[in-house]
């Protein structure tokens, strides 16, 4: 977790920790150990509709009490999303929201953080509603972690009120086909994907020698996360 999104967590949670705000997404899946892909936002969620817009001031004061200013970019009852700047330029996103657990949460060195159910719940619900490319690299990474099979991500999945297990069952965990024809189509789309495009473009790379990209996700084993990381998009343009 990059230091200062870890900073900026674990302010936001000192100040509404106990109102029920936990630590959620993509840093929730990277603390409990199922990946290291960056996160764009700093989620955190409550359990109980109405909360976030009730407890926005105290955390944006919080934040200024650190020295950081903070700008409202939308605040409604259930999700305020704030742009939190350090003095010295440095920006990140911090988003309050509500978001369904079945599970207490864990108590960790930044402050309370999802339970890693509903972590992963999280992510297939990210994949269902959302279908990013950063979705696809999120649950292959929770998957290459062996801390859940597929059967119990769509288990865990059709346990949450947002996703009908009719519907569950069809979302492709892992992508079983050529991405390349998708990546031209995905290269366009909005720029906080830019990253995660570069990372499949490497992916369609690899498959050039295999029978698709699912193959290629079986030798995670070989570390085959690190090698689909590019430095840069030039890095593997066609």
């Amino acid at each position: 977790m990059d230091p200062r999104q870890h900073e900026l967590a674990r302010i936001a949670l000192q100040t509404v920790g106990r109102r029920g705000f936990v630590l959620g997404g993509g840093h929730a899946v990277v603390l409990h150990g199922m990946g290291t892909r960056p996160s764009e936002d700093v989620d955190l969620f409550s359990d109980v509709r109405g909360t976030p817009g009730e407890v926005a001031d105290d955390v944006i004061a919080a934040f200024e009490s650190a020295g950081h200013s903070v700008t409202v970019v939308r605040r409604s009852p259930d999700l305020v999303q704030l742009t939190v700047t350090y003095p010295d330029g440095y920006a990140a996103k911090v988003d309050l929201g509500v978001f369904w657990r079945s599970q207490s949460p864990v108590l960790l060195e930044v402050g309370p953080v999802l339970h890693p159910d509903d972590a992963v719940a999280g992510k297939m619900d990210a994949l269902f509603n959302r279908w990013a490319p950063r979705d696809y690299l999120d649950i292959d990474a929770i998957l290459g972690s062996g801390r859940y099979s597929q059967k119990q991500l769509i288990t865990i999945a059709t346990a949450q009120p947002r996703l009908r297990p009719d519907y569950v069952r069809r979302i492709p965990v892992v992508p079983t086909q050529d991405p390349r024809p998708r990546l031209h189509r995905l290269w366009n789309q909005r720029e906080q994907d830019r990253r995660d495009a570069c990372t499949l473009r490497r992916m369609g790379r690899r498959a050039d020698q295999l029978t698709d990209v699912e193959v290629a996700v079986h030798t995670r084993g070989t570390n085959s996360h690190s090698v689909h990381q590019p430095t840069s998009c030039e890095a593997t343009s066609d």
